[in-house]
C-alpha cells in the first residue's frame, strides 16, 4: 500500500485511492496502471469540460498536454498481461523520472506505436538505457535515441547474419553505438540525422546488421556515395546482383549459396545476391550513416526505401508506391502500408498535436465530439488516419449524418455463368437450396449477373470442401471493358469462422458501379474424396449499400479501407488497355521470316535453333504496359530470360526476369507443359519498345532441334498519349503542396475523400478554413499526358517535363524555349527548372498564357497565376536542362467545402448541421 500510494503521488501529488481500493502487494493486473487511469480520467474529464470550448490550447498546455500523453501510455500498459512485472518497473524511481518528463512522453506516444503491443518491454528498455546512461534525460538526441530503441525493440530484432539461429540484436548495445556514434567529432553519420524525428530514428536503430556490420560499410562506402541522396545507390556498385554462385549453386537453395555461413555485409558484397541481397545491402549502408531505411516489397520483387532529408524515395525498383507493401519482418507502425511513410513524414509536429486533441475528444459527449474532430482535429493534421476512423466510428454509433444504412445481397438469385459444369452454376446464388458447384479444371471462373449496375461495399464467397484456389482474380465488367478490383490479397476470413472445410472469405468492396463480376481461380487444390474436383463453390454474395442522400460517405467500412489500406485510388482504369504489341513490327536474332507470328492473332509461331535467342518488338508509340504474357511453342521454352523496356531515349532498362513469371493457363494452352502461357507484371518505365533475351532452352522432341520457340507475346497497356495516370504515384511528387490564403497543407487525404464521393458539392476548388485540401495537386503528376513543344528536339525537351528522373535537353541555339499545354485551365503555383552540372542558360523568362494575355513572371519562387501554356524561353550556350517542374492546381469538376464547416453543412442541409451549429456558436 505504501508503496503504491507513494508511485501514484510521485507522479500526480493530489491523487488520493478511493475507498482503499488498492490493497496489499500481491497483484494480478496492475493496480497501479488502473489507478492511475482511474485518477487521470477523473481529473481529464472535469477539466476539458471546463475547457471543451477551447480544447486546442488546453492540448497544448503543459499539464493537458502531459495528462493527454500519460493517459494514452496507461491505456496502452492496461493490456499487460503480467501486471507483476509491469509494477516492478513502476515501482522504480528511474521509471518514475522517466514518466515526468513530457518530450520523452512525447516521442514514445507519437512515434508510431508498437506492433506486437509491448509497452511492458518499452518501459522496461527506457529504465535500463536511463541506469547505463543517467543523463540521457538531458541531451536531446540521446533521448529521441534512446526512445526509438526501446520503442524498436519491444520487438525482437533478429541479426540478419544469424537469422537462421535467431539471434537478438542486443539493444543496450544499439543505443551506445549510436549516442557514441553522434557525439564522435568528425561523427561518421550524416548531418542529417541529428534533426531526425523518433519516428525516423527507428528507422535507423533497427537495422538487422549488426554493429560490426555497420561499422563495416562505413569503412567501405566510396566518398562519391557519402551523401543522404546517393547513399541508397551505393549498393548497386558494391553487390554484384547474380543468381548462382561460383560452384552453381542457385540462390534459391537458401544457406547453401553462401556455403552456410553467416550472411554479413561483407559476404554479401564478395557473393552477390539477387534483389532482396541487393535492396537489404542498400537499406545497412544507409542506416550505417544514420540515414532511415528500410526494405519493401513489391511485386515478385524486394525494393528499398530510404529518407534523404526531403522525402521517401525508392530504390532498386520495378514499380511504384502504389504497389509497395511492407517487407516481411519490418515492424509495422501505425498498422499501415508502405506508402504511408510518405504521409507521415510531411506531418511534422501536426501529428501530436492532433493526438491529444484526438485524446481529449473521447471526453465529449457524441454530437460535440463529432463537431469537434470534424472542425478541428482533421483540419490541423488530416494525415492522421485514426482521427477519421474515430470519426466515421462516431457516425455509425450515432446516426449524426443521414438514416441508417441498409445492406442487400445484390447476387441473390442473379443468373450465374460458368467456365464447365453449367448445369450447377445456380447454386452459386441461390437463396434456397442448399449445393454447390464445382468443377475438375485446372484454372476456371465464374461471372454473376446483377441485372442492374450496383456498388459493391463487401464480397462474401463459400467455398466447397477444400477445393478453394491459392490464386483468384475478380473483376468488376464494365461496358468500356472489364476492371481487376480484388485478388487473393485482399481477402479476409469470415466472420462465421469453422476450419478449412467450407471456409468463407471476405472481400472489401469497391467504387465503381457494375452490372456484372466475374472470379477466375487458379491453383485449385484436389478434394480429399476422389471426386477429382479442384474447386468448388457454395455461396458468391455481393453486398450492396442503398444510398442515401443525407449520407456524406458511401459507408464507414469502405472509407476507412480506402484512407487506412489504399490511400490511393483503388482502381486501375482498364478501359484504354489494349494489347498495344498486336500487330506491330518485330525483329529477331534470326528466322526472321516467322517474326511476324509473335504478335499476330494468326494461329503459327516462331523459333530458333540457336543456343541463346532474343526477340524486339516496336510498339510504334511510347505505352506504360500493365501486364505481359508470354505463349511458349511447344515444350521449346526458355528457363532464363531477362526482359528490357527501351524507353524513347533508347535507354535499355532491365524489368523482368524468369523469377518474376506466373504460370497461367489459357484457351489452347494445351497441356501444362506444352504451350505454356506465363504472366509477367507490367512496369512502370515508359516503353517504346520490348526486348526479350532468352536462354536455357529446351530442345523440343520432335527432332526439329529447336531450343527456343514463341507462338505469342501480348502486351496489355495504355498508349501514353492518351492513358490515365495508372495510379503511380512518384515518392517525389506525392506530397507536393500549393499555397492558399497563407496556409500550407497536403491534400491527397482529402483529394481522394473527394474522388470517391466522400463529400457532395459544386465544382470547383477546395478550401477549408482558408487552406486548400482537396485539389492541390502537383502538375507534374499530369504532364505525362500533355502536349509539349520545343525550339528543337522536341521529343528529348518532353522527357524534361513528362519524366521523374528528367531528361538532358541541349538546345545549340543561343536562343531556345520550351512550351507546355497544361490542357486547360490551371493555376501555376511555381515553375522549378533543374540543370546539368553548373552551366546555366544567362537568362531565363517564364511566359503564362492566361485569359486576358501572355504574363511575364519569375522561375523559381511561389507565384499565383492562373493559364492554360507555359512557355520558358532560355538565351545562352553550353548549358543542359535536366527537368522542367511546374506545381500548382488542376481544375476538377470536384467538391467545394467553403469557409467554416457549419457554412458547408448548413447549405448542403446535413443531419448533422444543427449540432454542430450550436457547437460552433
Amino acid at each position: 500500500m505504501e508503496i503504491i500510494n507513494f508511485t501514484i503521488l510521485v507522479l500526480y501529488p493530489d491523487f488520493h485511492i478511493a475507498g482503499g481500493r488498492v490493497t496489499g502487494c500481491d497483484f494480478g493486473m496492475s493496480d497501479i496502471i488502473l489507478a492511475e487511469i482511474y485518477h487521470l480520467q477523473e481529473k481529464l474529464s472535469q477539466t476539458i469540460q471546463q475547457n471543451k470550448h477551447d480544447l486546442p490550447n488546453f492540448c497544448l498546455s503543459k499539464h493537458g498536454s502531459k495528462d493527454l500523453l500519460t493517459l494514452k501510455l496507461f491505456l496502452e500498459l492496461q493490456k499487460s498481461e503480467n501486471g507483476r512485472e509491469l509494477n516492478e518497473i513502476l515501482e522504480s524511481v528511474e521509471t518514475q523520472l522517466l514518466l515526468n518528463n513530457e518530450q520523452l512522453l512525447e516521442h514514445l506516444m507519437a512515434s508510431g506505436g508498437i506492433e506486437n503491443g509491448n509497452w511492458t518491454r518499452a518501459l522496461e528498455l527506457l529504465t535500463q538505457i536511463y541506469q547505463t546512461d543517467p543523463q540521457f534525460l538531458l541531451h536531446p538526441v540521446r533521448m529521441k535515441i534512446g526512445a526509438a530503441v526501446a520503442l524498436t525493440f519491444a520487438m525482437p530484432v533478429l541479426s540478419n547474419a544469424e537469422r537462421q539461429a535467431k539471434k537478438e540484436i542486443d539493444p543496450i548495445k544499439r543505443y551506445k553505438t549510436f549516442t557514441t556514434l553522434h557525439s564522435a567529432s568528425p561523427s561518421p553519420l550524416f548531418d542529417m540525422f541529428e534533426g531526425l524525428s523518433c519516428w525516423h530514428m527507428r528507422h535507423v536503430v533497427g537495422s538487422w546488421a549488426e554493429d560490426e556490420e555497420l561499422e563495416w560499410a562505413r569503412q567501405n562506402t566510396a566518398e562519391k556515395f557519402k551523401s543522404p541522396e546517393m547513399i541508397g545507390k551505393a549498393t548497386h556498385s558494391m553487390v554484384e546482383y547474380r543468381s548462382s554462385n561460383d560452384e552453381g549453386v542457385s540462390i534459391h537453395a537458401g544457406p547453401a549459396f553462401y556455403n552456410h555461413r553467416p550472411q554479413t555485409l561483407e559476404l554479401w558484397s564478395r557473393e552477390g545476391g539477387v534483389c532482396g541481397v541487393v535492396s537489404r545491402f542498400g537499406v545497412a549502408l544507409c542506416q550505417a550513416h544514420g540515414v532511415p531505411a528500410m526494405p519493401v516489397g513489391q511485386p515478385g520483387h524486394c525494393a528499398l526505401t530510404w529518407y534523404d532529408g526531403r522525402q521517401w524515395v525508392l530504390g532498386n525498383k520495378i514499380r511504384g508506391w502504389d504497389q509497395t507493401r511492407f517487407h516481411r519482418g519490418t515492424q509495422v507502425q501505425w498498422g499501415r502500408p508502405a506508402l504511408f511513410h510518405l504521409l507521415m513524414s510531411a506531418t511534422g509536429d501536426r501529428f501530436l498535436e492532433t493526438e491529444k486533441m484526438r485524446i481529449a475528444a473521447s471526453f465529449l459527449e457524441p454530437p460535440e465530439r463529432f463537431a469537434f474532430l470534424l472542425s478541428q482535429v482533421i483540419p490541423a493534421c488530416p494525415q492522421n488516419y485514426d482521427t477519421w476512423r474515430d470519426l466515421l466510428g462516431l457516425a455509425t454509433q450515432t446516426q449524426l449524418i443521414g438514416p441508417k444504412v441498409t445492406f442487400v445481397d445484390v447476387a441473390a438469385g442473379k443468373p450465374v455463368s460458368v467456365s464447365s459444369t453449367p448445369g450447377r452454376a445456380g447454386h452459386i446464388t441461390s437463396t434456397e437450396a442448399d449445393g454447390a458447384w464445382w468443377t475438375g479444371d485446372e484454372s476456371a471462373w465464374v461471372e454473376v449477373d446483377f441485372m442492374e449496375p450496383y456498388t459493391a461495399d463487401h464480397v462474401k464467397i463459400q467455398w466447397w470442401g477444400y477445393s478453394r484456389p491459392a490464386r483468384f482474380s475478380v473483376y468488376a465488367m464494365l461496358q468500356s471493358g472489364s476492371s481487376l478490383v480484388r485478388t487473393e490479397q485482399h481477402q479476409q476470413e469470415g466472420e462465421e469462422g469453422g476450419n478449412d472445410c467450407n471456409k468463407w472469405i471476405v472481400l472489401p468492396g469497391w467504387v465503381v458501379q457494375t452490372r456484372k463480376i466475374r472470379i477466375e481461380l487458379f491453383d485449385g487444390k484436389l478434394d480429399p474424396w476422389n471426386k477429382t474436383r479442384m474447386f468448388g463453390i457454395r455461396h458468391v454474395q455481393v453486398f450492396s449499400a442503398l444510398q442515401q442522400e443525407t449520407a456524406w460517405f458511401q459507408r464507414p467500412n469502405w472509407a476507412d479501407k480506402v484512407l487506412s489500406d489504399e490511400i490511393r485510388v483503388q482502381l486501375t482504369d482498364r478501359s484504354r488497355l489494349q494489347n498495344v504489341a498486336e500487330d506491330k513490327p518485330v525483329r529477331v536474332s534470326d528466322t526472321e521470316d516467322r517474326a511476324k507470328k509473335i504478335t499476330s492473332k494468326a494461329d503459327g509461331a516462331w523459333w530458333t535453333c540457336n543456343d541463346t535467342a532474343w526477340i524486339e518488338i516496336d510498339l510504334q508509340n511510347t505505352c506504360t504496359i500493365n501486364q505481359m504474357k508470354i505463349h511458349w511453342w511447344g515444350y521449346s521454352k526458355a528457363d532464363r530470360f531477362k526482359v528490357f523496356a527501351i524507353t524513347p531515349d533508347n535507354g535499355h532498362v532491365l524489368v523482368r526476369t524468369e523469377e518474376h513469371q506466373t504460370v497461367i493457363a489459357e484457351e489452347g494452352g494445351g497441356d501444362k507443359n506444352c504451350n505454356r502461357w506465363i504472366r509477367l507484371e507490367g512496369w512502370d518505365t515508359v516503353t517504346n519498345r520490348v526486348r526479350i533475351e532468352l536462354f536455357e532452352g529446351h530442345r523440343d522432341p520432335w527432332g526439329k532441334n529447336r531450343l527456343f520457340g514463341v507462338r505469342e507475346v501480348v502486351l496489355e497497356g495504355a498508349v501514353r498519349e492518351v492513358a490515365r495516370d495508372l495510379g503511380r504515384c512518384p515518392g517525389d511528387e506525392l506530397l507536393e503542396v500549393g499555397k492558399v490564403g497563407g496556409d500550407l497543407l497536403c491534400g491527397n487525404v482529402l483529394e481522394l475523400l473527394s474522388e470517391h464521393g466522400l463529400f457532395k458539392g459544386a465544382s470547383g476548388d477546395m478550401t477549408f478554413n482558408g487552406a486548400c485540401i482537396a485539389t492541390i495537386a502537383d502538375l507534374v503528376r499530369k504532364l505525362d499526358k500533355k502536349s509539349v513543344s520545343a525550339s528543337e528536339d522536341p521529343s528529348v525537351a518532353a522527357l524534361t517535363v513528362r519524366l521523374a528522373e528528367g531528361g538532358a535537353w541541349e538546345p545549340k541555339a543561343p536562343k531556345s524555349w520550351i512550351e507546355i499545354d497544361l490542357g486547360g485551365l490551371c493555376v501555376v503555383r511555381r515553375v522549378d527548372i533543374t540543370w546539368f552540372g553548373n552551366e546555366q542558360a544567362s537568362e531565363t523568362a517564364l511566359v503564362v498564357e492566361t485569359a486576358s494575355g501572355n504574363e511575364v513572371i519569375s522561375c523559381g519562387r511561389d507565384i499565383c497565376v492562373v493559364g492554360k501554356k507555359v512557355r520558358i524561353t532560355f538565351s545562352g550556350n553550353g548549358f543542359v536542362v535536366n527537368r522542367v517542374k511546374i506545381s500548382g492546381q488542376e481544375f476538377y469538376n470536384k467538391t467545394i467545402l467553403r469557409d467554416t464547416v457549419k457554412r458547408y453543412l448548413k447549405d448542403h442541409s446535413f443531419v448533422a448541421s444543427k449540432l454542430i451549429e450550436e457547437y460552433l456558436r
